[in-house]
């Protein structure tokens, strides 16, 4: 598999534990890894830093991973989003918002680390 390393990954996630272990995570494979405590500060650092990949939570306070995607994909169809979540995907209705991979918390350093490389070979074999 044959990753970029070099990606910027905007990691969303309120639950600061939570956030910094993924981070840990992140950055043992990646060296751009902004994090967002929560939707509303994800989008502005979306807009800001134009990630190449957003994983997100989806219940958070202030403006939930739901809405913040709603937003981002009003400007960006083609960024590629992961969602993260201890409920399983049929419990949420995201089908309309291009969700290119799902995970279920607890997040493993494995799974997520080869979900990252699916979605980016993916991605990077429609952008060519």
């Amino acid at each position: 598999m044959s990753a970029n390393f070099d990606i910027k990954i905007l990691y969303i996630e309120d639950e600061y534990i939570t956030r910094m272990e993924v981070n840990i995570i992140l950055g043992t494979k990646y060296k751009n890894v902004i994090l967002a405590k929560n939707g509303e500060e994800g989008y502005e650092l979306y807009k800001s830093e134009k990630p190449d990949l957003i994983i997100t939570d989806i219940k958070m306070p202030d403006c939930d991973g739901i809405e913040m995607v709603k937003k981002i994909r009003a400007e960006d169809s083609k960024v590629p989003i992961i969602v993260a979540s201890a409920f399983e995907k049929e419990f949420f209705k995201f089908d309309d918002l291009d969700i290119q991979d799902y995970i279920i918390k607890p997040i493993t350093k494995f799974s997520l680390l080869i979900m990252i490389e699916d979605v980016m070979s993916s991605y990077e074999q429609l952008d060519t």
